[in-house]
């Protein structure tokens, strides 16, 4: 960009080189899919590590809900403690490009909104990776689609009581 101005009396030229502005949310997409992937595969790994503790809150009486719902609750700690640590490391690390030789410069521009948009994306991202794994660990307390006894009616008079029981038996 080229412009010129009158000062003094005289003509001066300024000259501006090559200069990228971004706006907007679309070039927040595919690191939000990267952060989305990396957390489903750390909550996958929580999961398949603590199948143990599924089973034994199975067994205390929680139902898949609740075990989805902890580790779904897991996630979001992790995505608030996540999200506030990056957007202040964001914002400190401004001040320390100035010691590196970078050839173009950086200006911080800040708003009020953002630290609530980057706590909101964080949180998303979490519970948006944490989703399949908190199936998963429902899935392991309960594997069977079969959730109740079932007699099968009508019987012909003389014929077998059949009981279909909610339990599989491995070869």
């Amino acid at each position: 960009v080229e412009a010129f101005y009158p000062m003094f009396g005289r003509v001066y030229q300024m000259r501006i080189g090559l200069y990228r502005g971004e706006s907007g949310f679309g070039s927040t997409i595919v690191p939000l899919v990267i952060v989305v992937l990396n957390v489903g595969i750390a909550m996958l790994g929580e999961v398949y590590e603590r199948k143990r503790e599924a089973l034994t809150m199975s067994c205390v009486g929680l139902n898949p809900l609740h075990i989805s719902a902890v580790f779904v609750a897991e996630a979001l700690i992790i995505g608030v403690m996540a999200g506030t640590l990056g957007y202040i490391f964001g914002i400190s690390s401004y001040r320390l490009m100035v010691l590196f030789p970078f050839p173009f410069g950086v200006r911080q521009k800040v708003e009020a909104t953002w630290p609530i948009l980057a706590l909101c994306f964080s949180i998303f991202a979490a519970i948006l990776g944490s989703s399949l794994p908190a199936v998963r660990a429902s899935i392991i307390a309960t594997p069977s689609l079969t959730k109740r006894w079932i007699m099968a009616w009508p019987r012909a008079p003389g014929e077998p009581w059949v009981i279909d029981i909610p339990f599989e038996v491995h070869e």
